[in-house]
């Protein structure tokens, strides 16, 4: 897969992610609010792949053991992702949709960790997880909709058109 060589924007993406997972993570610590842990780690996720993304952009390192590490990496900030928002709106996601979300994550393992680089089965196991990723989002969209017109108090400062 074709990275995009932008190792100042990753850094930069990397250190405002490193900032917001220090402040979710000692909001989280402080009030002992599991869904903001869950952000906060999702943040430190999600700048470990920037980080992975801007040093990889190094002539040493290689480009396709690169995109398998941040691509493993995102998979599991998705997950994390996913456990927040559960955490976010409970009465509105069920709470197996994150256990759904790994299980459907499958073929992202399976390419990042067995399928040898250039072959058939790792792009279509590729084009099966960004299928997958992309039904997990809708998803979320389509649970947490429900939220904004019932009593959910975080559902107006958290979903567009909400009711002020």
């Amino acid at each position: 897969m074709q990275l995009l060589d932008w190792p100042f924007l990753d850094a930069l993406q990397a250190g405002a992610l490193l900032t917001l997972f220090v402040s979710f993570g000692m909001d989280a610590l402080a009030r002992r609010d599991r869904m903001m842990g869950w952000m906060a780690l999702t943040c430190l996720l999600v700048a470990l792949r920037h980080t992975v993304l801007a040093a990889g952009s190094q002539p040493a390192w290689n480009p396709d053991l690169v995109d398998r590490a941040q691509s493993l990496i995102v998979a599991f900030g998705f997950i994390t992702l996913c456990l927040a928002i559960t955490e976010l709106f409970p009465r509105h996601i069920p709470r197996r949709f994150p256990a759904w979300v790994a299980l459907a994550l499958i073929p992202n393992y399976i390419r990042n960790l067995v399928l040898a680089h250039p072959s058939q089965a790792e792009v279509w196991t590729h084009l099966t997880y960004n299928l997958l990723f992309l039904v997990g989002c809708v998803l979320i969209i389509y649970f947490s909709l429900p939220a904004r017109p019932s009593v959910d108090p975080l559902a107006p400062r958290t979903l567009l058109a909400s009711p002020p």
